[in-house]
């Protein structure tokens, strides 16, 4: 257990406007109760999964900012106990810290291109932050503080449970939709029955990130991908569409998400029904939609949200490649690591050309 004298983790204060915490300290139950967004809410759950369910004290702090720094010695103590690690879950716009406490920094939001900038700006503004932070969850940013680069440790905090199959949801692919919007009637005539035969001996599954969906380099990788294999009958394509900020949000929003960025990559698709690839909502059973035996594989943006789903998830791809911008080559590979322990094998590396976009300008030359 990494803290074994417990968590204090603090929830960022934009989260909480519609229905606040009854009370500055709280319980992870307590928070999974309120109205927060789906990426907020499966960080809770693999935080209470983590260490709570395991017996390991896990205190919600509602605002942290409103101790200051005397009172942290007193009042926060008394309520934490012995606790001395403190996790700040970022929506981007802004990373609180607990002194006389260890803090650490989960960035909830790195697939999001919005949260991304906003982290920039923040982070520009506050250049001596990373220097006080002892470890980052889930993601590998090396930060710079004039010449220094500074890289908290990575630690890796993973959902234990895969969500259900998409398949159900699963929509054959049109690259040019009326208008460029899938409507409910399109969408129904492209519908993949649950029960489709499977004929498929080979396949990829690239799922975005929204942030994906923003990069042109990784929608032209992508666009030629499907340009390489179309018309494929034994080849099967599958597009994660990104996940939605809420609940009950239309999934064909997302897809017009990623639609949008396929279409702004240069690379000229035909106006068609591609019966060799699909959209899916949430990650698939590839078993169901391809004969036994069957290679598939796993093309990964290295924004998309891996923490979200489970080791054995994973071990199901015949390969995984993790797509990276080619600035990051002099990195020391550390979300490679980070990946290596999610996937239960190291992933192989694919490069593009750079991407600059105020998303990312603030890891010159992270990892």
């Amino acid at each position: 257990m990494i803290f074994p004298h417990g968590l204090a983790v603090s929830l960022p204060a934009r989260e909480l406007l519609k229905t606040p915490l009854p009370g500055n300290f709280v319980d992870a139950d307590t928070v999974l109760e309120l109205d927060i967004s789906l990426r907020l809410r499966a960080a809770v759950h693999a935080l209470k999964a983590a260490y709570e369910d395991r017996g390991a004290a896990l205190t919600f702090i509602a605002r942290p900012e409103i101790f200051p720094e005397g009172m942290a010695d007193a009042t926060m103590r008394e309520r934490l106990g012995g606790c001395r690690d403190h996790l700040y879950l970022c929506d981007g716009t802004t990373v609180q810290l607990i002194p006389g406490l260890k803090n650490h920094l989960f960035f909830y939001e790195h697939g999001d291109p919005a949260a991304l900038a906003a982290f920039a700006r923040f982070v520009s503004w506050v250049p001596e932050l990373p220097a006080q932070l002892s470890s980052q969850f889930n993601t590998a940013f090396t930060f710079w503080d004039g010449q220094t680069a500074i890289t908290p440790l990575p630690l890796l905090l993973q959902m234990d449970t895969a969500p259900a199959s998409g398949l159900p949801k699963a929509l054959h692919y049109v690259f040019s939709a009326p208008g460029g919007v899938y409507t409910p009637a399109l969408a129904a005539s492209l519908r993949v029955p649950p029960n489709a035969p499977a004929t498929f001996a080979r396949g990829t599954y690239i799922p975005f990130s929204a942030a994906a969906a923003a990069d042109p380099e990784f929608c032209r990788l992508t666009a030629q991908h499907l340009l390489r294999h179309l018309g494929r009958k034994d080849y099967l394509t599958l597009l994660g569409t990104p996940l939605p900020k809420a609940p009950g949000a239309n999934p064909l929003e997302a897809i017009g998400t990623v639609l949008a960025g396929l279409q702004n990559a240069g690379v000229a698709l035909p106006a068609a029904v591609l019966r060799n690839a699909m959209f899916v909502a949430t990650p698939p059973d590839v078993h169901t939609l391809c004969r036994p035996g069957a290679a598939f594989e796993l093309l990964m943006p290295d924004s998309f949200e891996y923490w979200l789903l489970p080791r054995s998830f994973y071990a199901g791809f015949s390969k995984i490649t993790l797509v990276r911008p080619s600035r990051r080559k002099a990195d020391k590979y550390k979300l490679t690591e980070l990946l290596s322990i999610a996937f239960g094998a190291k992933p192989a590396v694919q490069w593009t050309s750079p991407v600059r976009t105020l998303s990312m300008d603030y890891l010159p030359a992270n990892d």
